[in-house]
């Protein structure tokens, strides 16, 4: 139990130097699985959307995500924002933090698929004024679930987002991810995800991403990705991380 308490007060920690100082890995669709009790997960990553008003780029960016309890994890992620927008001047700074936790309350059998709920809130910690942010906050409820078939998994859901940002809408997403293990160290997949509009220069848009990720260690691994929409607004996506795992034994 002191163990658990010493892992929640360091995800708190991470979160307050998040203040002072968001796609979660390589695909945008999630899924239920949480890391395990007394690990705590770091993917330090940069990624790129483009889109007809210019481009963002998140670099460097930390991902956090924290086992405090079984089948309960903390989540950050803490951005630093590129903005080459088509018209205007190039920004550099602190984009919007991203904070949350992830509940899995239903675990995988022959029959049924583990489920999640994974709520999070984004802090308007950016410069709106730069375009580093939107400059009001907002909070993600969504559900998701995995179902494995020997090397085959198959995770998807969605949810709605409710924002209090000035000139935002809130919006539903939700996606589907397909992903096939190729031995203990190669994994690759694709994805189809669906986003509503957020404003007038971020619409609606559904986006194909393919991905994966190669295992150097059992605790450390390549991520990336690139994705193009398919309908909606012209979006181009692009990732690349690494996931390094550590924790009790």
């Amino acid at each position: 139990m002191k163990t658990n308490r010493l892992f929640l007060l360091f995800f708190l920690f991470i979160a307050i130097l998040g203040v002072q100082t968001t796609y979660a890995g390589q695909f945008i669709t999630e899924d239920p699985v949480t890391t395990k009790v007394e690990h705590v997960e770091l993917i330090p990553f940069s990624d790129v959307t483009k889109i007809r008003s210019g481009t963002i780029f998140e670099t460097p960016a930390l991902e956090a995500n924290v086992g405090i309890l079984t089948d309960f994890q903390g989540h950050l992620i803490t951005p630093v924002d590129l903005n080459l927008p088509r018209h205007g001047s190039n920004a550099y700074g602190y984009g919007d933090i991203e904070t949350g936790f992830k509940y899995r309350f239903i675990q995988e059998t022959e029959s049924m698929p583990q489920v999640a709920f994974y709520p999070k809130v984004t802090l308007p910690s950016g410069f709106k004024e730069l375009g580093l942010g939107l400059g009001g906050p907002t909070e993600a409820i969504p559900f998701w679930f995995l179902k494995s078939w020997n090397s085959w998994k198959l995770s998807g859901g969605g949810g709605y987002t409710f924002s209090q940002a000035s000139h935002t809408h809130d919006y539903g997403f939700g996606g589907l991810l397909l992903q096939k293990d190729f031995g203990k160290r190669f994994t690759l997949g694709g994805e189809l995800y669906a986003q509503g509009t957020i404003s007038q220069t971020i619409r609606s848009a559904l986006i194909f991403t393919f991905g994966g990720n190669y295992n150097f260690t059992e605790n450390f691994a390549l991520l990336f990705s690139t994705g193009h929409s398919i309908a909606g607004q012209n979006t181009l996506t692009g990732y690349i991380g690494l996931d390094w795992t550590f924790g009790a034994r």
